[in-house]
């Protein structure tokens, strides 16, 4: 039991999105607000939020202790990877499906504070993502090339008027 009170924010997830063999780092800050220096264990839960099996409603992912003066604060960093995620499917195979995750931090599970949503996309997603950004990164090229042609050949036309004149 602490004798002082403990503020949680700034909840931060990246990236939101990865790929089930990707990582993400979650951040948080937590405040001393009382009047006295205290400890607190900082906890972070997952729950997915929708899968092919029964899961737990929440499974802590990490913890961390810290002791703070009044009025100080600390940034925790927790890593979420593959082994946060996985789950035992029918087959008696561990995988990690695309989906949501609700990622939750407080001072137990009957006291959560902040949650954000981390989201597993499947491969397949992750390379349309990439094919996309590429996309996007020629059209923005040809766009520039087709506009600085215009200029030049206006720029050439106006030229020509001069030197007529």
């Amino acid at each position: 039991m602490s004798y002082t009170t403990f503020e949680y924010s700034d909840l931060d997830i990246t990236p939101r999105v990865i790929t089930p063999n990707e990582s993400a780092t979650v951040r948080l800050k937590v405040t001393n607000t009382g009047k006295c220096a205290g400890d607190e264990v900082v906890q972070l839960y997952i729950r997915d939020v929708l899968s092919s099996i029964t899961t737990y409603e929440k499974n802590l992912a990490g913890f961390q202790r810290i002791h703070l003066e009044p009025g100080e604060a600390q940034e925790l960093s927790f890593t979420i990877d593959r082994k946060h995620l996985e789950l035992l499917d029918a087959d008696m195979k561990w995988v990690v499906e695309p989906g949501d995750f609700v990622l939750m931090a407080g001072a137990s599970s009957e006291d959560i504070r902040l949650n954000g949503t981390l989201t597993v996309a499947s491969v397949l997603f992750n390379i349309f993502m990439n094919a996309l950004e590429l996309l996007v990164a020629f059209i923005q090229a040809y766009v520039f090339t087709m506009l600085s042609a215009v200029f030049i050949g206006l720029a050439q036309e106006e030229h020509k008027e001069k030197a007529v004149k």
